[in-house]
């Protein structure tokens, strides 16, 4: 009998057609028509293995087996170009690069006969192949291969996880009450009783930039945002947000607990700020507004000293001066059962492992307590061994380790499988140790101390020696630095033929797509800045909107009163066109799930398509009392926001059989041309018929700010960055400028001097490039 964890033949053949379809857009996502004639040309010794553009279309969707001569042709064709997308010479045919392909075809062959000999018992259903590492030489053998039996590996001894010497960090002139690394490691931070935060480079040791000043007594906690956005620091009833890269404060103190605040943490999404106080209660926070969210939780019997999400952001576990552990529904704000007893004394600390099925709590009592979640009930005995309160408590990212601090000065690391001490630390702090936290990857251990002092540790060099993550190259560090100081570099402008209404980047980026008023599109290369392929001809008339599909496999593009679906790797229309709106088809936009297509039209509608079955979702969308210019998904797909001529936003939750539409507060003096969401989901930006921007608070619909400062007539286009720190906006006087979303301030001088309006801005999914259309050219920036 086969085991839950063998791999179907079914989803081996769609797993290759995965791979096949990453190494093909890894090499510039040739069309099927160029891989057969690049193939023909360069692979004349192994003419009659060639694939047809048919049977390339279906290997490449995971639909049909073919010989492993064939294979091995395909996979050299499409490796007949770089990674640039620039022609090279392909591997030879007994080359180790097409050893993992071999591997593969060999192991699908293998499945292919066992199904062929237990017949058709029946019909196979789809299913979501399991998810493979990406083929390499290093990962060639046994892809696909039937499971191999697993070995049990024993922990590493105590003395082989972290050097017995560890690294003071001084400067703070008080006690080092809190430390944080950021999420890629870079950046470690230390909260102290001198009313400072300060920032350390963790490899070097060395502080980086000038101490972060301005609290109004002692910083007794800090924490970094899951996308190190932000930095949240907490002092006397007051929580501060800064910019690590500038060091300067972001927006509004969080006020509203009356006391000291003893705890901080962001949820994994980033999109809510959770803090804990001497008042005994919870606060939830909009990072990006600086404003309270929802009521507050209540029902600790005295102060919240600890609070942490669960990875998956649906839970918040807190600890009290109650001695009590309690769990929430972070939606309903409602606790999941009675408050948790176990702990004697009040629990200091809690934290959930990363894969949510432990909680360890801390506490005053001298223990530590480990607690599944599901069911609150204990696991094992109480981890005993320091003298004096436990004041921190924190899992290694592979959840392998616990560390805990306390009173008594130590640092000490249990394993978490068998719940015993692996060492104490060796003396280094003299005095109490208030936090600890480990680095992203495991390799570095932080601790903060009340001798003025932070300490680190690293993973000894003979068992997995820390490695600092491979920086930048100079260039692209200057690059990245100009973009976000407004200052971006001109990389040059795309060979246009026609004129350009929008441009838009591929889900990878490895593609960029132009609308034209000649009725075309084109794909283009963005570093070569070279056009991949032929036109895509669509009809005579204007070309209203183009947009990838999430996958990046289909275009969408809204012509006159339609909108059809093309292939990208064939080029050609797949299906037959939706239609229904009585009117040009205005703006197009996905769901982040992929499975609907939302189109906005001149005629004051909006309509969904099922994409799997090519149909509209519901009755369209009725509200605006004119034509509707543009919308927008959030970013968890339970909203669409719309704008439209008649000055007004409107968001529609998806959540209903049938949605109705909120207008969003605050109207713009004149027709709205373009809306976007900021990457957390949290702002709404639009830009109006009089040169204004505005932005609202998403989950409020309230404005929270709008500024007519800066574009002199109608603004065309709005687009955040993915990471979120810019907002590009571009419009009728020919410009294109940068904003601060956090501040909503502008950053840098506008990019200037174009002959004609500028239509369309866009961002590349990493944030590194920008590209503008105008009628007569598209430019990007870097």
């Amino acid at each position: 009998m086969a085991h839950a964890t063998d791999i179907t033949y079914v989803d081996a053949l769609r797993q290759l057609g995965q791979e096949l379809t990453r190494l093909r857009s890894e090499r510039g996502a040739p069309s099927f028509d160029r891989i057969r004639v690049r193939g023909l040309k360069v692979l004349q010794e192994a003419a009659d293995s060639a694939c047809s553009k048919g049977t390339m279309s279906k290997v490449f969707a995971g639909e049909q087996f073919i010989s492993l001569d064939k294979l091995i042709w395909l996979v050299r064709a499409v490796m007949s170009w770089d990674e640039y997308g620039d022609e090279c010479v392909p591997p030879e045919r007994r080359s180790a690069l097409l050893t993992p392909w071999r591997s593969r075809w060999q192991t699908l062959n293998a499945l292919r006969a066992t199904r062929a000999r237990r017949g058709p018992a029946t019909a196979v259903q789809p299913r979501a192949p399991r998810p493979i590492p990406p083929v390499t030489a290093e990962t060639a053998s046994p892809p696909l291969s039937v499971p191999v039996p697993r070995t049990t590996t024993t922990p590493a001894p105590a003395d082989a996880h972290f050097t017995s010497a560890g690294h003071s960090l001084v400067g703070h002139t008080g006690p080092v009450m809190s430390v944080a690394f950021s999420p890629d490691g870079s950046l470690l931070a230390t909260a102290s009783d001198d009313g400072t935060v300060r920032l350390w480079d963790p490899f070097t040791r060395t502080t980086i930039g000038e101490p972060l000043t301005g609290h109004d007594g002692p910083v007794t906690l800090v924490v970094f945002s899951p996308d190190g956005r932000y930095l949240a620091t907490g002092t006397h009833g007051i929580v501060r947000l800064w910019d690590p890269a500038t060091g300067a404060p972001i927006g509004d103190r969080l006020t509203g607990h009356a006391g000291s605040v003893y705890s901080v943490a962001f949820s994994p999404d980033g999109r809510l700020l959770a803090t804990a106080g001497r008042d005994g209660t919870v606060r939830f926070w909009n990072p990006a507004t600086s404003t309270p969210v929802g009521r507050s939780l209540t029902g600790h019997a005295g102060s919240v000293y600890s609070v942490a999400f669960s990875p998956d952001g649906r839970l918040l576990a807190t600890g009290g001066e109650d001695t009590t552990m309690r769990l929430w529904s972070v939606s309903s704000r409602m606790p999941l059962d009675r408050p948790v007893r176990g702990h004697t004394a009040p629990v200091t600390s809690v934290a959930f492992s990363s894969d949510g099925c432990l909680l360890a709590t801390a506490s005053n009592d001298e223990t530590v307590r480990l607690w599944d979640p599901p069911t609150c009930t204990p696991v094992g005995e109480p981890l005993t061994g320091h003298v004096g309160s436990v004041y921190s408590v924190a899992f290694s990212p592979d959840g392998r380790l616990l560390a805990t601090s306390g009173k008594d000065g130590s640092v000490r690391l249990w394993d978490v499988a068998s719940r015993t001490p692996l060492r104490k630390s060796p003396p280094g702090h003299s005095g109490r140790v208030w936090s600890v936290a480990f680095s992203p990857d495991g390799q570095l251990l932080a601790a903060a101390g009340e001798d003025r002092t932070a300490r680190l540790w690293g993973r000894r060099e003979d068992a997995s020696p820390p490695k600092r993550p491979a920086p930048l190259p100079l260039a692209a560090r200057a690059v990245l630095y100009g973009m976000h100081r407004g200052r971006p570099l001109q990389l040059g402008r795309l060979q246009l033929v026609g004129s350009v209404h929008s441009v838009v980047f591929s889900p990878d980026g490895r593609l960029l797509a132009t609308s034209g008023r000649d009725g075309t599109v084109r794909l283009w290369n963005p570093i070569t800045r070279s056009s991949t392929g032929d036109a895509l001809t669509v009809r005579s008339g204007a070309v209203a909107q183009v947009v990838f599909s999430r996958d990046g496999r289909l275009l969408a593009i809204g012509v006159d009163e339609a909108v059809q679906l093309w292939d990208v790797a064939s080029r050609a229309p797949v299906g037959d066109p939706f239609t229904g709106h009585v009117g040009p088809v205005t703006s197009l936009a996905f769901s982040p799930d992929g499975h609907t297509l939302a189109t906005a039209g001149a005629d004051s509608t909006v309509r969904r398509w099922d994409m799997l079955f090519r149909a509209p979702v519901g009755d369209p969308l009725t509200g605006h009392l004119g034509a509707v210019t543009s919308l927008a998904f959030s970013p968890d797909g339970s909203t669409l926001t719309t704008a439209g001529d008649d000055m007004t936003v409107r968001q529609w939750d998806l959540g209903r059989s049938n949605p109705v539409s909120e207008v969003l507060h605050g109207r713009l003096p004149g027709p709205v041309d373009s809306v976007a969401y900021s990457p957390d989901g949290c702002l709404v930006a639009a830009g109006g018929g009089d040169g204004t921007v505005r932005l609202w608070n998403s989950a409020t619909r309230t404005s929270i700010r709008a500024s007519s400062i800066g574009h002199a007539k109608s603004v065309h286009s709005v687009a955040f960055s993915p990471d979120g720190r810019l907002l590009a906006t571009a419009g009728k006087d020919r410009t294109v400028r940068l904003w601060n979303p956090a501040t909503f301030s502008r950053i840098g001088d506008p990019l200037a001097g174009y002959k004609a309006p500028v239509l369309s801005v866009a961002f590349a999914p990493d944030s590194s490039v920008l590209a503008l259309a105008t009628a007569d050219r598209v430019e990007l920036f870097a």
